[in-house]
């Protein structure tokens, strides 16, 4: 007899675990076949209510675990299974049979969650999906090793989105639907989904997340029909959100003769009417503005377009300021800025003579010019300032040369002034002493003329010299110049007689007008330049005697008038050369006037009046016909 432990040692020495026909029990010294423990294993498979450890089994069937590991592997897994170390009978296998089938139908299953609830493991799991599959025709599909879904399941999703966008008229996203919110999917089956529905084109297309009804798609390519046919305008990105595969073509349709610029279309009505509009502004105005006219493009096809119109035309257009102008409106404009020149030449002329210290030499800036340009009304800011820049140089030169001008006038004015109110009557009044006889009478009215005309000359000269300083050469400059020191040298001077004095002056003046080109020193010109100023003269003194009450005045002033009539010149003298002057008229009065004359001295030297009859007698001879 063999001991318990030395039959299980034979035992086991002939033949291995996995493949054991002999097997030792627990409880005593005998043995079991294999095909014992393997019909006692399919007993507890089928009746066992419960799971069942490889321990209980164990126990149950009285052998090592080992063997029951060993066998129950071998056994076909058909509607119960292992679970690790432990059996599930076809009870408890239904069980979880049917709660998968449910769950799948209904969910998307979460693996570890799942398989912690029901306490299986995830290859018990796996061959539980595969029985599903194989007895139910259920196909099941594994979102990497964390999800699994049925097909049914997510036919049933597609199917709820497919109802929550059928009827909607707006772009939906995918995750405001209701079937999705309620979902409450993983994201990974959410894809799923979205790949599934994004391939159809029912009740309207996907694109990305989003759902587009085609009935949405039909608004907006009618609301860019809508905006082309009104407006004649659209943005090529206003067309793609139209849902429009091929723009040219649609547009074409719909809408008819379309170009496409570069980034809007447009529509030849608009190009006709921008065209008929900038047309008219030409023809009304001078200037039009076709970027404005196309102020909805970009800056780019703004240009092309106002390229497009002047192509166009058949007269010269000019741009200025993103404006185009005609070349008659810039030859009116050039007009009016020229009189706008000689404007403020004259403002700033006048300032200046008033003493302010204004600048001459030109207008001060473009942006003045503009400023004028802008009060039109026809032109906008950008075109005024380049016109203005434009025509600055011409306009300055303008202004420059009306400055010339009013400084030249003003020169000529000034000479014509020492002309008129000291050379003529120095020159007259000079005439007049050259035909005094007595030379003591004529040396003294010489020195007083020298004195009366000392500060009027140089001041006068003077004057002359600042007026032209700044126009004239330097050589005229210097002339005036010489001709001051020489007439303040001859006033000054002690060693020249008067009557020869007013000579020099005389030549000195006369050579000076000469070469400043005021007036001839001789001539039918001069001459009568004389005559006039003799005969202002004449009525100045006219006019005093008429005033005068002054019986020695009176007789002075009746005496100076006939001494000129007679003699020549104009007599600047005081009431003690009266009877010098009446002496040398002797021989050219009658007899009547010399004695009347005389009498009339006598009441003076008396200090006597004279009756009303004489005082009108001597104002007579103040009449021009007298």
């Amino acid at each position: 007899m063999f001991t318990k432990s030395e039959l299980s040692g034979i035992l086991q020495a002939l033949q291995t675990v996995e493949d054991a026909t002999i097997i030792p029990v627990k409880s005593g010294g005998g043995v079991c076949s294999r095909q014992y423990i393997v019909k006692g294993l399919n007993g507890l498979i089928d009746s066992g209510k419960n799971r069942i450890s490889f321990n209980e089994a164990s126990k149950l069937l009285d052998v090592d675990d080992k063997y029951i590991s060993a066998i129950v592997s071998t056994l076909p897994e058909d509607e119960w299974g292992l679970n690790g170390r432990e059996i599930i009978p076809k009870q408890p296998f239904a069980h979880l049979e049917n709660t998968l089938r449910n769950h799948l139908a209904s969910r998307v299953v979460t693996v570890i969650t799942y398989s912690r609830e029901e306490n299986i493991t995830i290859e018990f799991l796996k061959k539980l999906v595969g029985y599903l599959e194989r007895e139910w025709d259920l196909k099941v599909y594994w979102l990497g090793e964390r999800y699994i879904y049925s097909q049914k399941f997510l036919e049933g999703v597609v199917e709820g989105v497919r109802d929550d966008v059928k009827d909607t008229e707006t772009p939906v996203e995918f995750e405001e639907l209701t079937v999705v919110k309620e979902g409450n999917w993983p994201v990974e089956f959410g894809q799923k989904v979205l790949g599934t529905v994004g391939k159809e084109d029912a009740y309207g297309t996907w694109t990305g997340g989003t759902f587009v009804p085609s009935i949405y798609k039909t608004h907006r390519r009618d609301e860019v029909v809508d905006i082309l046919k009104n407006e004649g305008i659209i943005a090529i990105k206003a067309v793609k959100r139209g849902y429009i595969d091929k723009p040219d073509k649609f547009l074409k349709k719909r809408v008819g003769e379309v170009s496409l610029l570069k980034e809007h279309y447009v529509t030849k009505e608009w190009l006709e009417r921008v065209t008929k509009t900038a047309e008219k502004e030409l023809e009304d105005n001078g200037v039009t503005n076709v970027r404005e006219l196309a102020s909805k493009l970009t800056p780019e096809e703004q240009l092309n377009v106002q390229e497009l119109f002047r192509k166009k035309q058949t007269r010269k257009l000019l741009e200025h300021g993103s404006c185009l102008i005609t070349r008659e409106l810039l030859d009116e404009l050039l007009k009016s800025c020229f009189g706008y020149a000689k404007e403020e030449a004259e403002k700033t002329w006048a300032a200046t003579e008033k003493g302010r210290p204004i600048a001459l030499t030109s207008i001060t800036s473009w942006r003045s010019l503009s400023a004028f340009l802008t009060k039109d009304g026809r032109l906008l800011q950008a075109a005024s300032d380049s016109i203005a820049q434009s025509f600055l140089p011409k306009v300055s030169a303008s202004y420059s040369d009306r400055i010339g001008e009013l400084r030249e006038m003003a020169n000529a004015a000034a000479r014509v002034h020492f002309v008129d109110k000291v050379y003529l009557r120095f020159v007259i009044n000079r005439a007049a002493i050259e035909k005094i006889q007595d030379a003591g009478v004529q040396g003294k009215l010489a020195q007083d003329l020298m004195i009366y005309y000392q500060k009027m000359i140089v001041d006068g000269l003077t004057k002359l010299r600042d007026r032209v300083a700044d126009t004239q050469s330097q050589r005229m400059n210097e002339r005036i110049e010489d001709a001051i020191s020489t007439v303040t040298n001859v006033f000054s001077s002690d060693d020249i007689k008067p009557i020869a004095g007013l000579h020099v002056i005389q030549q000195e003046l006369e050579s000076l007008m000469k070469d400043i080109g005021v007036n001839r020193s001789a001539g039918e010109e001069f001459d009568a330049s004389v005559k006039s100023k003799m005969e202002e003269m004449r009525n100045e003194l006219r006019v005093q005697l008429e005033k005068a009450s002054d019986l020695s005045l009176m007789l002075l002033v009746v005496l100076i008038l006939l001494f000129s009539e007679h003699e020549g010149g104009i007599l600047r003298a005081t009431g003690k050369y009266a009877p010098k002057i009446l002496k040398q008229l002797r021989h050219r009065l009658t007899d009547s006037d010399y004695e009347f004359l005389n009498y009339v001295k006598g009441a003076v030297i008396a200090r006597s009046s004279v009756g009303g009859e004489d005082v009108e007698r001597l104002r007579a001879w103040g009449s021009p016909q007298s």
